[in-house]
């Protein structure tokens, strides 16, 4: 960076740029720079080493000696510092995990695809992720309990105006009672809070903590929000209302009635987290299938997003691999001979990575994917670019089996499976089913199934101990 500053006459930021290309070994963007090297841009502000009375010949040398040089360098002290920082960063993911994680997510709330991956580690830790909370969220992921909180700065359409005034108000004046309360107190001064903000809110839960459900409040915000804003302009032109003349039991029932209409179901409420928060906080549609994943697949989506500092992937080029999880997008195009293909987002519990089904594979599962919010394994080889995601490549497409719960009994040796076998049947026998009950013998090292439903488990309980029975 120094010798084409001095010789060059680049400017820092423009010598960086050299070193970052010599670093990733990007040849058209040296050979450009060769030329404004040696030459100068008069265009880009670059003077060039010809122009300082260095002869050509000699810059060229000097910039092919760098080049060479760049191809196994590593500042020592670049080297220092990534070890300070590695030793820093793992000692408080050791000792202050959940700080840690707060702060570590809180650095990527505008990369969902980041943020999937420290959720799912932060879960891997035994961390909980608690929802945005109107009363107890700050702008970024803070901690709570043995928890980590979801910021109010990650809710989709929330700017940083409304996250300022939010947190000021509830600093300056507590929490909010209710959402009148909330809403009142949002629009008592010229406040950006307006119904696009407030649904997005109810959509991420933040309002969970008013005791109504997210139905409730969904069907009833903008009619809380008019009456609010009307009552706002009353008060402006010095209007009396009821509420002034009535005491607080009269004021309590004349408040506005939510209408009983439930919450809504699992889906929708992990759906409109996704949508609002770019990540699913309060459970993950593919968390039942977690296990069947980890056995059946070998790599996860967070392996395939490019590093942000050095564009490289965990994966590499042309190596097979097999990936599963739900897909959430299916792209169909067709190509010049009029086949169809098409482009697939799959997402894992770490993230998303983008599948490319050529025709050939296409025909085989179109039906499976086209089905909505579909559980797939995939196997393929990886695609790389430079400083892109790195893609699959699909030879072929399954449907990922829902897992089938079942409960083991435990037995020494035969012996004891001889003594107590009656006794297993006769549960059996109260709990007809099709699900399976496997008895499992140590020392014979041998498996037997049993049909029954899975409400056999409390009486095998309550017979054989809760050591020697298991759910899986």
């Amino acid at each position: 960076m120094q010798i084409v500053r001095d010789l060059g006459g680049y400017t820092m930021g423009r010598s960086d740029l050299v070193r970052r290309a010599m670093s990733k070994k990007k040849q058209k963007v040296m050979e450009e720079e060769r030329r404004n090297f040696v030459y100068g841009n008069k265009e880009e502000g670059v003077p060039g080493c010809v122009s300082k009375g260095i002869p050509a010949e000699v810059a060229d040398h000097i910039y092919d000696t760098m080049m060479d040089f760049a191809k196994y360098a590593f500042n020592k002290s670049h080297a220092a510092c990534y070890a300070v920082i590695a030793y820093q960063t793992a000692w408080l993911k050791l000792y202050y995990p959940k700080e840690f994680m707060a702060a570590l997510i809180s650095s990527v709330m505008d990369k969902p695809n980041k943020m999937a991956g420290y959720i799912y580690e932060c879960r891997r830790m035994g961390l909980s992720l608690l929802p945005p909370d109107i009363n107890k969220s700050l702008g970024g992921f803070s901690v709570e309990g043995n928890a980590v909180r979801f910021g109010l700065a990650g809710v989709k359409n929330v700017g940083l105006p409304v996250v300022t005034a939010v947190t000021k108000e509830r600093n300056g004046r507590g929490t909010y009672t209710d959402l009148e309360d909330f809403i009142k107190r949002m629009t008592a001064e010229t406040r950006d809070i307006n119904k696009r903000s407030l649904e997005s809110l109810i959509k991420a839960g933040a309002f969970d903590c008013f005791g109504k459900t997210r139905r409730q409040l969904l069907v009833s915000y903008e009619k809380v929000m008019d009456g609010a804003l009307k009552a706002k302009k009353t008060n402006i032109a010095g209007q009396m209302s009821l509420f002034d003349f009535a005491d607080e039991e009269d004021c309590e029932a004349m408040r506005f009635q939510y209408p009983d209409v439930g919450e809504l179901t699992k889906e929708e409420l992990l759906g409109f987290e996704k949508e609002i928060l770019g990540v699913y906080v309060s459970g993950h549609p593919l968390q039942e299938y977690q296990k069947t994943l980890l056995r059946k697949t070998d790599q996860t989506a967070s392996r395939f997003i490019a590093d942000e500092e050095s564009g490289e992937v965990e994966v590499f080029d042309g190596a097979a691999c097999v990936v599963g999880g739900q897909v959430t997008e299916n792209h169909v195009i067709y190509t010049k001979k009029g086949d169809q293909m098409s482009f697939v987002t799959l997402e894992d519990l770490t993230g998303s990575v983008e599948v490319v089904v050529f025709p050939s594979v296409y025909k085989e599962c179109a039906q499976l994917l086209a089905t909505k919010d579909a559980k797939v394994i995939i196997e393929g080889r990886v695609q790389t670019e430079p400083e892109k995601d790195a893609k699959v490549i699909a030879s072929s497409v399954h449907v990922l089996e829902k897992p089938v719960p079942a409960i083991s009994v435990l037995f020494e040796d035969m012996a004891q499976f001889k003594r107590q076998s009656q006794a297993l049947k006769n549960c059996a026998a109260k709990h007809p089913g099709n699900s399976y009950v496997y008895i499992h013998i140590r020392q014979e090292r041998r498996s037997l199934a049993l049909h029954a439903d899975l409400s056999v488990e409390s009486e095998l309980r309550s017979v054989f101990g809760d050591k020697r029975v298991i759910k899986r």
